[in-house]
């Protein structure tokens, strides 16, 4: 079968007479864009939001992978099946978050360039509860994921993992971003309510 060379309409800045094999590519981006809003209590007992946030959430390269394999993988192993639940997790001040994290990268010396912070009441991580996808996006609008500090805390982002031990560096992380407002410290009482929306998109 005869070649397609480069006068024949394919490749660029090659020798006479070499084959050009065209690429195919698909390509999916994801992203995430999270909002955080912090309460606290007034004399009265009532809850009052004393500041919010949004910032974009970087999805990891732990998370980007099994979200592949998952999907297009044709032998999937038990480490990626479908995640049941997926819960959210803080970190503390001024967190560099970088595609390398892992969920494994929370416990491990040296792992990740940032620390959770478990000083909440709640016993494990808060679910993140998805209502569903739609139009290439999907969030916890409908439920967002609370935390309720049992103390003073200095609290700088958050991020999406698939276990509930808090503190622990078991599972996948799949995203994790810095709050684009900075650090904000915490304290007892405090509430924290992270709403987690991903998006996918072809370009």
């Amino acid at each position: 079968m005869q070649g397609i060379t480069e006068d024949q309409g394919f490749g660029e800045n090659m020798a006479p007479g070499v084959i050009a094999r065209p690429e195919f590519r698909g390509r999916l981006g994801f992203a995430g864009h999270w909002g955080v809003q912090f309460y606290r209590q007034r004399k009265s007992g009532v809850y009052a939001l004393f500041d919010e946030d949004e910032f974009d959430n970087l999805v990891v390269d732990e998370g980007i992978s099994h979200a592949l394999a998952l999907v297009l993988e044709r032998s999937v192993s038990p480490a990626e099946s479908a995640v049941s639940t997926w819960y959210m997790l803080l970190t503390d001040g001024s967190p560099t978050i970088a595609a390398t994290d892992t969920a494994a990268g929370i416990t491990a010396s040296p792992g990740n360039a940032w620390a959770e912070v478990t000083t909440y009441a709640e016993a494990n991580r808060p679910a993140w509860t998805d209502g569903g996808e739609s139009s290439k996006s999907i969030d916890n609008s409908a439920s967002k994921a609370r935390f309720t500090m049992s103390g003073s805390a200095t609290v700088g982002g958050a991020g999406l993992v698939s276990t509930n031990t808090k503190g622990g560096g078991t599972g996948i992380l799949y995203a994790a971003g810095a709050f684009s407002g900075g650090n904000r410290s915490l304290q007892n009482t405090d509430l924290v309510d992270i709403t987690g929306t991903f998006t996918g998109s072809s370009s």
